[in-house]
């Protein structure tokens, strides 16, 4: 079936496509939502192609749907375990670890603290390793480790010398 000047599993694939893209690029593959429907577009694109099915648009409506559905289910699960694996790494090898700032805000085991580095703002927590003692605002601290927009940090201890 030629549908706008275009064939129908022509149709299906720019669909797919688009929505992969727009999961990609917009969403960084982050949600899985535009994934599924997606996948059903594509396969739904193959079988008109391959003439699995017929050239009919509400009979590849109904496919696409029903196959979007099917990928959802069996793919949901394994695709959500496999998110959830990967928390988020404290990453204790970063170039920014030792680096040095006075606190613009008080900091404790309940109370996050911002800085603006490099243009980015970062929010400062303490290092899960320090005693649960707070920082006063303007206390020199370290960066200790390093997550996703966060700096984990310890005070500044001053060592005599000798």
């Amino acid at each position: 079936m030629n549908l706008i000047g275009v064939e129908l599993y022509t149709l299906w694939f720019i669909i797919g496509f688009v929505m992969l893209l727009i999961e990609l690029w917009v969403l960084g593959f982050a949600t899985g939502f535009l994934l599924f429907p997606a996948l059903g577009a594509l396969l739904t694109g193959g079988l008109l192609y391959g003439g699995l099915i017929g050239d009919d648009w509400l009979l590849s409506v109904a496919t696409f749907t029903l196959l979007s559905a099917t990928i959802s289910l069996l793919l949901w699960r394994p695709l959500k375990r496999l998110q959830g694996e990967s928390g988020p790494v404290d990453d204790r090898s970063s170039d920014l670890i030792g680096y040095r700032f006075h606190l613009l805000s008080e900091l404790s085991p309940t109370q996050t603290s911002t800085i603006r580095y490099s243009g980015i703002e970062w929010r400062v927590e303490l290092d899960h390793e320090q005693p649960s003692a707070s920082i006063e605002p303007g206390s020199l601290v370290e960066v200790t480790s390093v997550s996703a927009g966060c700096f984990r940090v310890a005070p500044v201890v001053n060592r005599p010398h000798g």
